[in-house]
């Protein structure tokens, strides 16, 4: 893990990112429920997709876990989801994950995701001038859902695509495209909450990749976030996978490995 150059405790900043996650959540799905040692998100638009589809265990009793985790598990069982859990790593239950596998959970088969964190200290970088940015509009946002879900397969794109045009009528929510010589070739996004700024996915055309469009857009929207009032700016990122050399040269560094990491339960067919 790296260590990142913050005087305020890590704690609290991941505390606030979790917090703001849920706030952006909660003007989103259609079901947002908090309850004791638990807050829980669901949205029939996205039913295999766990981001929209979870309960985060914040400061379960240790003594009560077990049934916080059978009634977690009948709540998503009652809505036919594919029930998940995020595990807090400033509040886990002792003994959560053999807690959760004896109910028959396990781990998510996709990708480990890392918490990253902007350092507002970072120098600027020089991205190619052939590269600018414009905010997406009602008239072009079906060209950026196309290419935000271009690397996506059935049925994610679909439910992806769907979540998305809901959070693009959000409060705080901003969609930017990244134009190649005029022609939108990558797609980016960033929500602020509570002074908290979530960037979103980066996607770059297949046959635009290469030329610098991911690191403008990074960049690009970083910055952004902080002119529209983020104090904290931060990106969930597939552990190990491409995009982590192009964060880490725009100024991000991990500050929670294998988090949020994710525990699922399928329903009943």
């Amino acid at each position: 893990m790296v260590t990142c150059p913050y005087r305020v405790a890590m704690t609290d900043i991941l505390q606030r990112i979790y917090d703001a996650d849920f706030a952006m959540k909660d003007s989103v799905a259609d079901v947002m429920e908090d309850w004791d040692g638990a807050r829980l998100v669901a949205d029939g638009r996205a039913p295999s997709l766990w981001e929209w589809n979870h309960a985060a265990l914040l400061r379960s009793d240790p003594d009560n876990a077990d049934a916080l985790i059978e009634r977690i598990k009948a709540f998503y069982h009652k809505r036919k989801r594919t029930a998940s859990v995020l595990i807090d790593p400033l509040a886990q239950p002792p003994g959560l994950y053999d807690r959760l596998a004896r109910s028959g959970w396990s781990r998510y088969p996709g990708p480990t995701l890392d918490t990253m964190l902007w350092d507002p200290a970072s120098p600027s970088i020089f991205t190619k001038p052939q590269v600018y940015m414009t905010m997406v509009t009602n008239a072009t946002l079906e060209t950026w859902l196309n290419i935000i879900t271009s690397d996506l397969t059935e049925p994610a794109r679909s439910e992806t695509r769907a979540m998305e045009t809901v959070r693009f009528r959000a409060p705080q929510t901003w969609y930017w495209f990244g134009l190649y010589d005029g022609v939108p070739s990558g797609a980016c996004s960033f929500s602020l909450r509570n002074g908290v700024a979530n960037v979103g996915r980066i996607s770059v055309k297949p046959e635009m990749q290469g030329k610098g469009i991911g690191l403008a857009l990074l960049n690009f929207v970083t910055r952004q976030s902080r002119k529209d009032g983020a104090d904290i700016t931060f990106l969930y990122n597939t552990a190990g996978g491409s995009a982590t050399g192009i964060a880490v040269r725009a100024g991000y560094s991990v500050i929670a490995a294998n988090s949020p990491d994710v525990m699922t339960f399928a329903p009943p067919e």
